[in-house]
């Protein structure tokens, strides 16, 4: 019998945020240096394509979406998991930038699928139609894991049209143990931009290091990758990969045409555990 699994879509949807941040503007000469000392370390480039790189970086937004993780500083905000590749053009695991770093450099916004879908209710230009964003701050960092924590108020999220949004936002459960490659179908929830509530069904394939990926590990990641027959859309890189059970079994690295790769949950749990500030 097939599994129904609208129920853990739709238990799942209300976690899920879209995470975006943008380089500023008054950091321009930093974040350029920044750009220019990651560039200078990639092989094989031109010049002409080292730069074209840096002016990327520079200009470009990084869209990735996050789940809910937890309640922090006495239940007043919403502790987010996220991924941390999108920052890549700023940072490799030998030469890394802080938290502190990130926070003075970019703004970080955040919206949930409730402002979203208001938006889209409203009849929102969804190209270019102005939205109500909460602005996060990033509290931790893991670069060779992928993996990064973003913090918002809670009292400022806001829904379309400014009031402040009352929905639930419940942590994901993080599942205690492996998934069992042989028989895991899952389901990823994500939420790119321009797009909320993306789902995407598929089954693990295999596990795998970083290091049998065939990519340029330019950034130094390190870790065990679950392989999934499934294919995500653009943005949303840190989405959850959710079990039967409804529990998150890891978070979106990245893929191809035909596979996503997930940071595995032994990861996540140890990310999570770690004690540091929120």
């Amino acid at each position: 019998m097939e599994f129904d699994w609208a129920p853990v879509y739709e238990t799942a949807r209300p976690s899920i945020f879209s995470v975006t941040l943008i380089p500023s503007n008054e950091s321009r000469a930093e974040l350029t240096s920044l750009a220019m000392r990651i560039a200078g370390t990639v092989g094989g480039l031109t010049q002409d394509q080292r730069d074209n790189k840096i002016d990327y970086a520079l200009r470009t937004m990084k869209c990735v979406t996050g789940f809910s993780v937890g309640a922090v500083v006495q239940g007043q905000g919403i502790a987010i998991l996220t991924c941390a590749h999108g920052l890549s053009e700023f940072f490799k695991g030998t030469d890394p930038i802080t938290p502190e770093q990130i926070n003075r450099l970019f703004t970080v916004r955040v919206t949930c699928r409730h402002n979203e879908n208001g938006f889209y209710a409203a009849g929102g230009d969804l190209m270019n139609g102005r939205r109500n964003f909460t602005l996060g701050r990033v509290a931790r960092i893991d670069y060779s894991r992928d993996l990064m924590l973003v913090v918002i108020n809670r009292a400022h999220l806001r829904m379309h049209g400014g009031a402040v949004c009352n929905e639930d936002h419940p942590s994901m459960l993080i599942c205690p143990g492996d998934p069992d490659p042989a028989t895991s179908e899952c389901l990823m929830v994500s939420c790119p931009r321009l797009k909320a509530d993306l789902m995407s069904l598929g089954r693990i394939s295999t596990r795998r290091t970083t290091a049998q990926l065939n990519t340029v590990n330019a950034v130094g990641f390190n870790f065990e990758i679950l392989e999934v027959q499934m294919v995500g859309g653009h943005g949303s890189s840190g989405a959850p990969l959710i079990n039967r059970e409804g529990q998150v079994i890891g978070l979106l690295h990245g893929g191809d045409s035909s596979h996503s790769y997930f940071v595995g949950v032994q990861h996540l749990r140890a990310f999570l555990l770690q004690q540091g500030p929120h």
